[in-house]
């Protein structure tokens, strides 16, 4: 079972509100977290990307020292077996 992260509706807000407090930018978070390009913070703050890794969320949670609960709601995905295919089920 893998566990992701439910992006909050007002997380975007919140997450560019503390970017421009700290003067830090996008490409700064992406660094801090380890990601290979800044892209990915921006579809977040677009809205684009709802869901994420529980790793990444804890990630960005903590570079932006703000509490998990405020950005991100779990959301587990358990793997199902019907008629031997595997496949992913969003519970």
């Amino acid at each position: 079972m893998e566990v992701f992260m439910q992006v909050r509706r007002e997380a975007p807000r919140r997450i560019k509100g503390t970017l421009m407090i700290k003067g830090r930018s996008q490409r700064w978070l992406a660094q801090q977290c380890g990601f290979e390009s800044h892209s990915y913070i921006g579809r977040i703050l677009a809205g684009k990307v709802t869901t994420v890794t529980a790793d990444t969320a804890v990630k960005l949670a903590a570079v932006l020292e703000i509490p998990l609960d405020d950005l991100f709601v779990p959301k587990v995905s358990s793997t199902s077996y019907r008629s031997g295919k595997q496949r992913e089920v969003a519970a």
